[in-house]
């Protein structure tokens, strides 16, 4: 028997390879396949003439039934301590047995790729002050991406800021007020269908006071103004998120900032 036959494909999957003729079941390593059979990695040897059944467990649910190989152990090379190479040739069809490998090897690609994504993504957290006066509202006109919008002071969350601390940041980097939060208006989920960037916006309502007139505004920030409702809802805003705060706020939907926790 030629060992290299069965090292062809590498491979690392976790399979389970049972003796058909006893009640021994045992979880390895698959190293490499081929048009002949396949090789695993052992902490014991396997003796020779053995006939395996061997399935690939899988996280979620699958037919196992369609995931089976049948084999005889046709060698075992020693590597070193506890540490033993097993080589098992197929006694099914090579063709379906290979195509079983690869199927396997094809779900578990798609599942790391799934996992890469959701390790990766995350929504953008920011807050936003909605600040009236007299029925006007304190706005920015903002440059984003050579288009002018109108916001709310907002802006993201930053590392080791707390949400009341981030709102009163926010609004004095874009207006030059001070700005004290006394409630939340509301938690908004938007999602922007241009980039699918989502955005989870906490909106606070509160007092603003001590203008700074001196302070320099954020780059993006063409102008400040105060507008009512029904100007507003004429203008570009920068999301839907802008109108519905006024709308929710107007209509005295309030809760209070005891509904945040800091741990």
């Amino acid at each position: 028997m030629e060992h290299r036959r069965y090292l062809r494909h590498s491979a690392a999957i976790p399979i389970t390879v049972s003796l058909i003729d006893e009640s021994l079941t045992n979880l390895q390593f698959l190293s490499n396949v081929s048009s002949g059979g396949l090789a695993f990695k052992s902490e014991s040897p396997w003796e020779d003439g053995k006939t395996v059944t061997i399935s690939f467990p899988l996280p979620y649910d699958f037919s196992s039934d369609l995931l089976k190989i049948y084999g005889k152990v046709v060698w075992c090379r020693y590597v070193d301590e506890d540490q033993y190479d097993i080589g098992v040739e197929f006694l099914q069809s090579t063709e379906t047995a290979v195509d079983t490998v690869f199927l396997v090897e094809k779900l578990y690609a798609q599942l790391e790729q799934q996992q890469e994504e959701q390790a990766f993504w995350l929504p953008h957290v920011t807050v936003a002050a909605v600040i009236e006066s007299e029925g006007r509202f304190l706005l920015v006109e903002e440059d984003v991406k050579g288009i002018a919008v109108f916001n709310q002071p907002a802006g993201h969350l930053d590392k080791s800021e707390s949400l009341l601390d981030a709102v009163a940041r926010e609004t004095l980097e874009e207006t030059a007020w001070h700005f004290t939060p006394t409630e939340i208006i509301g938690i908004y989920q938007y999602t922007n269908p241009v980039n699918d960037t989502t955005y989870v916006r906490i909106v606070f309502c509160g007092q603003h006071h001590n203008y700074s007139p001196d302070l320099p505004l954020d780059k993006e920030i063409i102008r400040t103004v105060w507008m009512s409702r029904e100007e507003l809802q004429e203008q570009p805003l920068r999301s839907p998120m802008v109108l519905r705060a006024v709308d929710d706020y107007l209509n005295g939907v309030r809760y209070p900032l005891s509904l945040i926790t800091i741990l």
